[in-house]
């Protein structure tokens, strides 16, 4: 999977209510912290939806360091923040702010691959 189709699909995870979450990578639907690989994990942050969006895909943990690197980039660059993280986590951020900033990322990475 290519790493646009990577940040697509962790944008895809976290787009639908409730399915957005700061302060950890992944809980269950009890608000419990999980792996964000874990099929109990129902909600994720930004770093934890790419993390799971590489392994659905059947990359490993290392798999997810260039759209990582992709989405960080993107958000640090842009001035949206200090980077995926800090940008996830600010207590003014919107579910709908890190899903855009996904498909932003996506969008440049795209236009970038040939």
């Amino acid at each position: 999977m290519k790493t646009a189709e990577i940040l697509e699909a962790a944008a895809d995870l976290i787009e639908p209510p409730g399915a957005w979450i700061q302060g950890a990578m992944a809980t269950n639907k009890d608000g419990f912290i999980v792996v964000p690989s874990s099929a109990k994990a129902v909600r994720w942050c930004l770093f934890g939806a790419i993390l799971t969006a590489t392994r659905r895909a059947g990359g490993s943990r290392d798999d997810s360091a260039v759209p990582f690197h992709e989405a960080n980039e993107y958000i640090t660059r842009t001035g949206l923040g200090d980077g995926v993280t800090e940008f996830n986590d600010d207590p003014a951020r919107t579910q709908a702010e890190v899903v855009a900033a996904l498909r932003a990322a996506a969008k440049e990475v795209t236009n970038g691959e040939a």
